[in-house]
């Protein structure tokens, strides 16, 4: 290329990165400085293919500047800018802050348990942050409940090169429906929970179950558990921790001196060792392999397949224990039923009381106390204004 008569090629030098998004001029040392003008510049580059739409003009007078400072040294400057791909984004489930949160603090928790395994404490008085009794490792949500919202992928914009060719942008990785029926997504992309229950999530899927299964104990893992739905252990239940269910409670291994609380039926596969401390209530029935030492408030029917040994039941249903021996403590039972053995040879004191409905009894014995209260209060008045 020539300027006026010049050729100037010999000075200039042009380089473009791998996806000619950029061009980088280069002018020679010793240059005439003459010569090296925007208008023989832009010349040299139009020369090159580089599409004017791209150059910077900016760039171009500063590199003429450049060079008439001082033309002993070579002088380099990036003159052309293409536009580059904006690559798609991937779809995503993206957690509203309040789950971002219940996440966050099981997390926490995971931390706080390992590090009192290894201390071998879960003392709060021995400065645990984390109380792990009643902080829950499980995140649960109630019907309504906004959990996140559903991103869809994006196809991105193309981008081009210096020299006009279009540079293709990759488009968003698309994944599938990200849940099932537990969930509904709205045409705003909010993904709302369809019933309570357990919230499970990974990076592509969302879902709420309405069980809550525990591989291993009720302990200081799991905290004590308060769930709306069906609640399984497969293992047991440790000293002090509580389970309460809106549903079913099953329980396949020991329960220890724990509280276990039901709106429905509860079984107990192999049985409970309360210690005089452990505590059941449910409104549906109770059935388990034995009970020692246990205070239960049973609203419906009462099954034991082994033994009751030193507990006191209130039934306001039925009790089938037809292969069960019962040995002291104090049973109610409204209905009946079928008792294999009743007392011991030792003597122990075991009372049965039939035909009792002590939960009734004892709102009907609050109702006459506050009849006869009433009745004082009136009885008083009446003597005040006569």
């Amino acid at each position: 290329m020539s300027h006026h008569g010049a050729d100037i090629d010999y000075l200039l030098s042009l380089d473009l990165d791998e996806a000619k998004i950029h061009a980088t001029l280069k002018v020679d040392a010793n240059a005439p400085v003459n010569l090296i003008t925007r208008d023989a510049l832009c010349a040299y580059l139009h020369g090159r293919d580089i599409q004017p739409q791209s150059v910077l003009h900016e760039e171009l007078d500063q590199l003429v500047s450049d060079v008439a400072s001082d033309n002993s040294v070579a002088h380099a400057r990036v003159v052309a800018r293409g536009a580059e791909p904006k690559h798609g984004e991937r779809a995503r489930i993206e957690l509203t802050e309040a789950f971002v949160e219940q996440f966050e603090r099981i997390r926490r928790r995971e931390e706080a348990y390992k590090k009192a395994i290894e201390q071998d404490s879960f003392d709060n008085d021995q400065g645990q942050a984390i109380d792990f009794y009643n902080e829950s490792g499980f995140v649960t949500v109630s019907e309504n409940d906004h959990i996140a919202t559903f991103h869809e992928h994006t196809l991105g914009e193309d981008g081009i090169s210096v020299t006009g060719h279009p540079i293709s942008a990759k488009s968003g990785k698309a994944i599938a429906f990200p849940c099932d029926t537990s969930c509904h997504i709205d045409k705003d992309g909010r993904i709302i929970a369809m019933l309570n229950g357990l919230l499970q999530y990974d990076r592509d899927r969302i879902s709420v179950t309405d069980t809550l299964t525990i591989t291993g104990y009720v302990d200081f893992s799991t905290g004590n558990v308060n769930f709306p739905g069906k609640v399984i252990v497969e293992k047991g239940v440790r000293d002090r921790f509580r389970v309460v269910s809106n549903c079913e409670i099953e329980i396949h291994k020991l329960v220890e001196a724990a509280h276990l609380d039901s709106q429905n039926n509860i079984m107990l596969l192999q049985g409970m060792a309360g210690r005089e401390s452990g505590t059941i209530k449910t409104m549906g029935n109770l059935k388990s392999g034995y009970l020692d030492a246990v205070d239960a408030q049973i609203k419906g029917d009462c099954t034991i397949e082994r033994e009751i040994t030193n507990c006191d039941l209130v039934i306001c249903g039925s009790i089938d224990a037809k292969n069960a021996s019962v040995r002291g403590g104090t049973i109610q039972i409204a209905r009946g039923g079928v008792i294999g053995t009743l007392g011991s040879v030792q003597g122990v004191r075991t009372e049965l009381v039939i035909g009792s409905y002590p939960l009734i009894e004892s709102k009907i014995k609050l109702i006459d106390e506050m009849i006869e209260k009433a009745q004082t209060q009136n009885a008083k008045t009446g003597r005040e204004l006569g």
